[in-house]
């Protein structure tokens, strides 16, 4: 059974525990929060806790993969759309830039620590989602969408770059719609990289 299947079949009071924790390590990071709080953010008892989860660290990953998995259906939503390249494109840079945010700079510090055990295990996560958005970009260059002199390497290196940008104060003081701020970067992109101007 995959990630995603066991994420559909969790009970409602997993279901809690991953919401409350999901809140509560995204804004505190993992060290800085207790089983007690929580289960007191939850509204479970502690026997419930540990009914479903060895200890705080089991609990991090399941969070883990439940962000995991939101964002590959998100993803497979957007990438599914019948809708111009350029415009999946724009959707998948909110996307990102939004998750991120809503991960907390906290949690991920924790998580990227080197002595901590999730650490492996996240990394091994971004790896399967940078595949994924190798091959969008692989389908949409053999599908005549973006030119094929451009280098899949160098998409994802201004994915990145524009993932960046997308928060820059100046830029957001300029345009502060992230979803108008996300179409500006994304037209002048595309002017570069796109085969056909749309």
């Amino acid at each position: 059974m995959d990630n995603e299947s066991k994420a559909l079949k969790i009970s409602k009071k997993q279901q809690q525990l991953i919401a409350a924790a999901q809140v509560l390590f995204c804004k505190h990071g993992i060290r800085r929060v207790t089983i007690d709080e929580i289960c007191r953010q939850a509204a479970v008892s502690k026997m419930t806790f540990y009914k479903y989860y060895r200890d705080k660290m089991e609990m991090a990953r399941a969070v883990l993969e439940h962000i995991f998995n939101q964002s590959i259906r998100q993803f497979h939503a957007v990438t599914g759309e019948n809708i111009l390249f350029s415009q999946k494109f724009e959707k998948l840079l909110v996307m990102i830039t939004g998750q991120i945010h809503s991960v907390g700079s906290a949690f991920l510090e924790d998580i990227m620590a080197p002595s901590c055990p999730l650490r492996d295990h996240f990394f091994e996560m971004q790896k399967k989602t940078r595949q994924m958005t190798i091959d969008f970009f692989r389908a949409a260059q053999e599908a005549g969408e973006i030119s094929p002199e451009v280098k899949i390497p160098f998409l994802l290196f201004m994915l990145d770059r524009v993932s960046e940008l997308l928060n820059h104060p100046e830029l957001a003081a300029m345009i502060p719609d992230m979803a108008d701020r996300a179409s500006a970067l994304t037209a002048q992109l595309f002017h570069g990289f796109s085969k056909t101007q749309r």
